[in-house]
């Protein structure tokens, strides 16, 4: 027997189902649903077919059935009202799972994301910000405060680091599920970098990468949390595709109410059939992924998007190719992030 068929709520009047892959059955079956006359009709559609709307109390059904066999309403009510209530008993239990899976998993997130508050309260009482951020030697700092080794100093702002990565991967997780909630205010983007940055500081020493910061004092609007999570994960990229004894170069200019900062830096060359891919998710690039560090990161398209959500741009001019280590190919690539000085307002038209 062939049939296809659509179901709706009458709670919502939600299209729960449609049984169908073919756009003109399925049109013809949405079609069916908003009627309501109740008595089935044979249409002449690629060979006789049955087709017609049942009501029940949770659920309306339009069914189409392919059959010469069935020749009285009594039959087909009984086939609409088995599928009906099979497919409703199916649908429910996978409603509760969905609602408990939710549940668990929200009581999972909220755990993660309380001890690690915690731990980077931890941090922040044992060490002073604003000395971590203009110390040249972080470790040096680290083993005079706190009076362990340099190996157990490093060790420790490696942990650092992670957590906040785990802090910005929550953030990003939001975005993803529709639950990011901004609190927008003035804060400096040049301390904003700054604090960013410090969590890679020994990944740039590993590769000996220094950084040229620059100088601003230009307040930017933007939502803290998001904006330090999006240049969190813009550095972790830079600690892993920047060329090894390169530099990078941030510079930032005042423009129409925005600030414009410009990230300059020798990293893993992007080709040109790449700029269409580099914003889709988990997309780390060809050059990349010779080096073994491809898979399941951030992604610049999740930078982009928490930009924007500040009513920011994320832009990115590929540079041309300069040298190769190791076959990785690697090139003056330009960054730019533009945010707002003062509260946007879009316009309406």
């Amino acid at each position: 027997m062939n049939y296809k068929f659509a179901i709706k709520s009458n709670k919502g009047n939600e299209i729960l189902y449609s049984f169908s892959q073919n756009e003109k059955c399925v049109n013809c079956l949405l079609r069916e649903l908003n009627l309501e006359d109740n008595t089935s009709k044979t249409i002449d559609c690629d060979g006789r077919k049955r087709i017609g709307l049942r009501n029940h109390e949770e659920s309306s059904i339009a069914l189409c059935v392919n059959d010469a066999s069935i020749k009285s309403n009594k039959y087909y009510n009984f086939l609409a009202s088995a599928i009906s209530d099979s497919f409703l008993c199916l649908y429910n239990q996978f409603v509760e799972m969905k609602a408990k899976h939710k549940s668990e998993y929200d009581n999972l997130l909220h755990n993660i994301i309380t001890l690690n508050t915690k731990g980077l309260q931890i941090f922040e009482n044992l060490i002073d910000e604003e000395k971590f951020l203009k110390a040249e030697d972080k470790r040096k700092l680290l083993t005079k405060i706190l009076y362990v080794d340099s190996n157990t100093a490093g060790k420790l702002i490696g942990i650092r680091k992670s957590m906040e990565l785990i802090r910005s991967q929550i953030i990003v997780n939001d975005l993803g599920r529709g639950t990011l909630r901004l609190s927008k205010g003035k804060h400096v983007l040049y301390k904003l970098v700054q604090i960013a940055a410090s969590y890679f500081w020994e990944d740039f020493k590993e590769k000996n990468i220094s950084i040229q910061f620059g100088n601003s004092y230009e307040a930017v609007y933007v939502d803290y949390d998001t904006i330090i999570a999006s240049l969190i994960h813009f550095f972790d990229n830079t600690a892993k595709y920047g060329q090894p004894n390169g530099k990078i170069d941030i510079q930032y200019i005042l423009k129409n109410n925005f600030v414009i900062m410009t990230i300059g830096m020798t990293s893993t060359f992007i080709h040109k059939e790449e700029l269409e891919k580099i914003y889709e998710p988990n997309y780390s690039g060809i050059e990349p992924h010779k080096l073994g560090k491809h898979g399941k990161g951030i992604g610049l398209g999740a930078i982009k998007r928490l930009i924007e959500k500040n009513d920011g741009e994320f832009l990115i001019n590929p540079g041309k190719l300069t040298k190769s280590i190791d076959n990785v190919l690697y090139s003056d690539n330009t960054f730019e992030i533009k945010l707002p000085t003062k509260e946007y307002i879009w316009d309406i038209v």
